[in-house]
C-alpha cells in the first residue's frame, strides 16, 4: 500500500470515529497520523479536538496550541483551541481565541458561532444572539446556528422569537433532537403544553440513549398542564371561603429547593417549616427543582400543604448581569407566573426561604412577608474567598458539582450579594435567622428590623441513638454537591488522617452524602476511606462508626449535621467555625479544636478514653433533646408568627 493510500485510509478512519463519537479510537488514530505527518496542522487540530471531547484537556491544550505554531494564520487552528477552553468553562480564554478566528477569517460562520456560546456560558445572551445573527446572516442553512439561536432567545426570555429559530432549526434538521428539545422549553413558557409534549416526545425518539431524559421532559410538561388546572380550581375554592382573623391562615411559602424529601440540611429545615405551619393553616408551597423528574414529589408534599406547586430551573428572568449570580439563578419565569395566578387567593402571609426567593416579594405587597435566612450569603462567600482557594481549582470542582459554581469569583459576588441583602431586608416584616451570630450581623446592618432567631433542629424522636464505642471508624457526612462540605472531607483527609494514622495505622474514615464529586470519590483509593453516594438511611451508615467530625473551613448559619450526629449519639470533633451558632460548650458536648494537630489529637483522646466519649455521646443527645427539637422549635415559631399577624392586623 502506498503512502498516499494509508494516509487516505488514516484520515477516513479519522472522520468516522468523529461521526461515531468514539473518540478513545480517535485520538489513537491521529497519533498515527501525527507520526507520519508531524508537521500537519490540520492533524495535530483534531487531534486536539478528540482529546477535549475525552476531557484530557493537558493534551488537547497542547495538541492545539502545535496546530496554531504550525499553521497561525489558520482559524481553524484557533477555533479547536478556543473549543478545547469553552469545554472547561474558560470563558475569557475561550473568547480571546474566538477573536483571533473571528480577526482571521471574519466570513467563517462557525468562528461567530462558537463566539456566541462564550457569550452563553458567561450568560450574555444579548451578545450571543448579536454574534448568532451574524453568523446567519453568513450561512442560513446550518442547523446549529438556528438552534442556538433559539436557545439564546429563550434564555433571554423572547420565547415566540425562539420558536421561531427552533422551528427553522428542525426544517434543516427535522430529527435534531435538541431543537426539539429547546422548543419543548420555550413552548412550555408560552402555555403550549400539548405541542411541548409532542417535541419532548419526538426527541425521545431521536435519541434511544436520552430516552429517560426526554421522557421525564414529557411528564413534567404534562404535569405543568395539570398544576395549571389545579392552580385555578384552587384559586376559585378559595374566593369563596370567608376568611376570619383566627386560625387558619391562608399561608404560601415559596422554596428555591422542594421541601421533600427531608434527607438533607436545608432541605430538612424547609421540611419542618412546613409540617409546622401546614398542621395549623392553609399551606400553599411552591419551589424551585432542578429536573424535570423533580415534579415528582408533590404527591409526598401532600402530605403537610393544600397545594404543593413546582417549577423547574432554567427559564430565568431577563435581567442585568450586575445582579448577584444567585438572585439569576432562582430567577423563574413560571415560577413568576405561578405566583401572580395566586394573588387572587390574598395570601395572610408569605413566607421566603433565602435571600434569593426576596425577587418575589414584590407580587405580594399586602401579605405580612417573611425572609428566613438559612445562612448570611453574602458572609458564606466572604469566608470562601479567604480561602484563598485558586480559580482553578474551583472551575474543576464546578465540573463534577454544578453547585461549586455558586462560589464562583466569590469576592465580587460577595459584594453584589452583601448590597442585595442591605437592599431587601428592611423590605420584609419580619427576618429570621439560625443563630444569635447571624442575628448579630443582621441587625448590625439593618438595625430596624424585627429579627427573630429560630434554630435548626433534628427530630430526636426519630432518630435512634447509636451505641459502638468497638468501632474504628470516624464519621464525616453532609451534602457531597456542597463546597464547604467537600473542602472539609478532603482537608480531613489529606491534613488530619496522616496525623492519626501515624499513631492508629488502622483507623478508618467514612465520608457519606448525597451526590460525591470525583474529586471526593477519589479519596477512596486508600483502603481505609469509603465514601457511601446518597445512602437511603444515615442512620445505617453511621452505626458502623463512632465519633463524628465536622471540620469545616467554610460556613454560615448552624450545622444540623452535628445536632444529627449528637443525636446519633456520635461524639463530635468541629472545627470552631463548624460549630458556630450552636450552644455546646466544649469538653461538655463536644471538642472543638482549629489546627490539623489539634484535631487528630482531638479525635485520639475520643478513641481511646471511654468515659470522655460516653460523656459527650451522653451530653450531646441531652443537649439537642432539651434545644434542639424540631416539632418544639415550629410549634414555637407557628405561634409566634401567628401573634406577630395579628399584631400587624
Amino acid at each position: 500500500m502506498s503512502l498516499s493510500q494509508r494516509l487516505f485510509g488514516n484520515a477516513f478512519e479519522a472522520a468516522r470515529v468523529f461521526g461515531d463519537r468514539r473518540w478513545d479510537v480517535a485520538v489513537g488514530v491521529f497519533t498515527t497520523l501525527s507520526l507520519v505527518l508531524p508537521r500537519s496542522s490540520w492533524v495535530k487540530r483534531d487531534q486536539g479536538r478528540a482529546f477535549t471531547w475525552k476531557e484530557s484537556w493537558d493534551k488537547a491544550e497542547a495538541a492545539c496550541k502545535r496546530a496554531i505554531a504550525l499553521a497561525p494564520e489558520d482559524a481553524s487552528t484557533h477555533q479547536a483551541l478556543g473549543e478545547c477552553f469553552i469545554a472547561q468553562k474558560r470563558w475569557t480564554e475561550a473568547l480571546g481565541y474566538c477573536e483571533t478566528a473571528i480577526a482571521l477569517a471574519p466570513d467563517s460562520p462557525w468562528s461567530h458561532h462558537m463566539k456566541s456560546r462564550v457569550h452563553v456560558g458567561q450568560e450574555h445572551y444579548q451578545a450571543a444572539v448579536e454574534a448568532l445573527e451574524t453568523a446567519l446572516k453568513i450561512d442560513d442553512s446550518v442547523c446549529w446556528f438556528h438552534y442556538n439561536y433559539g436557545e439564546a432567545l429563550f434564555k433571554m426570555g423572547r420565547a415566540e422569537a425562539a420558536i421561531s429559530a427552533l422551528r427553522r432549526s428542525l426544517e434543516l434538521n427535522p430529527g435534531f433532537p435538541w431543537a426539539n428539545y429547546y422548543l419543548g422549553l420555550a413552548l412550555l413558557d408560552v402555555d403550549g403544553f400539548d405541542e411541548a409534549i409532542s417535541c419532548f416526545k419526538a426527541a425521545q425518539t431521536s435519541v434511544p440513549s436520552d430516552a429517560e431524559m426526554f421522557g421525564n421532559a414529557a411528564a413534567y410538561a404534562q404535569h405543568l398542564k395539570h398544576q395549571d388546572q389545579k392552580i385555578l380550581d384552587y384559586c376559585q375554592a378559595r374566593s369563596q371561603d370567608d376568611k376570619t382573623a383566627e386560625r387558619p391562615l391562608d399561608i404560601l411559602l415559596v422554596t428555591p429547593y422542594p421541601t421533600y424529601p427531608p434527607k438533607l440540611g436545608a432541605i430538612t429545615r424547609m421540611f419542618q417549616e412546613a409540617r409546622g405551619l401546614g398542621k395549623q393553616h392553609r399551606l400553599v408551597v411552591a419551589s424551585i427543582i432542578f429536573d424535570t423528574q423533580g415534579y415528582e414529589i408533590v404527591e409526598a408534599m401532600e402530605q403537610y400543604c393544600e397545594l404543593p406547586l413546582v417549577a423547574l430551573m432554567g427559564d430565568n428572568e431577563l435581567a442585568s448581569i450586575e445582579q448577584p449570580k444567585l438572585i439569576r439563578k432562582y430567577s423563574s419565569r413560571r415560577l413568576t407566573k405561578m405566583l401572580k395566578q395566586l394573588k387572587s387567593i390574598n395570601f395572610d402571609i408569605v413566607c421566603f426561604d433565602f435571600i434569593y426567593m426576596a425577587q418575589y416579594r414584590h407580587l405580594f405587597p399586602n401579605a405580612y412577608t417573611v425572609v428566613g435566612e438559612h445562612n448570611i450569603e453574602s458572609d458564606l462567600l466572604k469566608r470562601f474567598a479567604a480561602l484563598n482557594q485558586s480559580k482553578i481549582a474551583v472551575d474543576k470542582l464546578a465540573k463534577e458539582a454544578s453547585a461549586v459554581d455558586d462560589f464562583a469569583n466569590a469576592d465580587s459576588e460577595a459584594l453584589k450579594l452583601a448590597a442585595y441583602e442591605d437592599q431587601q431586608w428592611p423590605l420584609f416584616d419580619l427576618r429570621t435567622v439560625v443563630s444569635v451570630n447571624d442575628r448579630a450581623e443582621l441587625l448590625s446592618r439593618c438595625p430596624s428590623s424585627e429579627t427573630w432567631v429560630v434554630n435548626n433542629g433534628i427530630d430526636t424522636e426519630a432518630t435512634p441513638l447509636l451505641n459502638n464505642w468497638e468501632s474504628r471508624k470516624i464519621f464525616f457526612f453532609g451534602t457531597l454537591t456542597y463546597f464547604p462540605n467537600i473542602d472539609g472531607a478532603t482537608y480531613f483527609v489529606n491534613e488530619v488522617m496522616p496525623l492519626i494514622w501515624k499513631e492508629e495505622p488502622d483507623m478508618q474514615f467514612c465520608i457519606a452524602g448525597a451526590d460525591p464529586p470525583e474529586t471526593v470519590l477519589a479519596l477512596a483509593k486508600d483502603p481505609r476511606i469509603e465514601v457511601m453516594a446518597s445512602p437511603e438511611v444515615m442512620e445505617d451508615v453511621a452505626k458502623d462508626c463512632h465519633l463524628s467530625v465536622v471540620p469545616l473551613r467554610v460556613g454560615s448559619g448552624t450545622r444540623i449535621k452535628i445536632l444529627h450526629a449528637m443525636a446519633m449519639g456520635l461524639p463530635v470533633v468541629s472545627t470552631s467555625l463548624g460549630c458556630e451558632g450552636l450552644d455546646g460548650v466544649d469538653g461538655e458536648h463536644l471538642l472543638i479544636r482549629d489546627e490539623p494537630e489539634q484535631i487528630a489529637q482531638a479525635v485520639l483522646a475520643v478513641d481511646r478514653d471511654r468515659i470522655l466519649w460516653k460523656n459527650l455521646r451522653t451530653n450531646g443527645r441531652s443537649l439537642v433533646e432539651e434545644r434542639y427539637d424540631w416539632q418544639a422549635i415550629y410549634a414555637d415559631f407557628e405561634c409566634k408568627l401567628f401573634e406577630a399577624w395579628q399584631q400587624n392586623n
